[in-house]
């Protein structure tokens, strides 16, 4: 059987709890989009992660992955989510409401 291959935009606390269970189901944390990725060599080593990127989109490019979570603050899930859709081609997870309102949602998809 095949393993599952994810990658990670944003790795806070509930990112954190995903790679737990990631790594119980033993899905691959393929690689990471942070600010800062010096700040996460901990996490990259805890959980076996490939590679760490602090631009989402070279993300996207370069890496080899089945889908997309996404643990983007809330305040930023509008202005990224177009762009990351744009840019993947599989499934894309998001932990939080990706728009508070209707015209938001429809907004994105334009």
């Amino acid at each position: 059987m095949k393993k599952l291959k994810c990658i990670f935009i944003g790795f806070g606390k509930h990112a954190e709890n995903y790679g737990k269970v990631c790594k119980y189901l033993n899905v691959e944390i393929r690689a990471v989009c942070v600010t800062n990725p010096k700040n996460y060599l901990i996490e990259k080593k805890e959980y076996k992660i490939k590679n760490i990127y602090s631009n989402y989109i070279e993300l996207l490019k370069k890496e080899k992955y089945d889908f997309v979570m996404v643990f983007l603050p809330w305040y930023k899930i509008e202005k990224h989510l177009p762009n990351i859709i744009k840019n993947s081609k599989k499934n894309i997870f998001c932990e939080k409401p990706v728009a508070l309102s209707l015209k938001k949602i429809l907004k994105i998809n334009s």
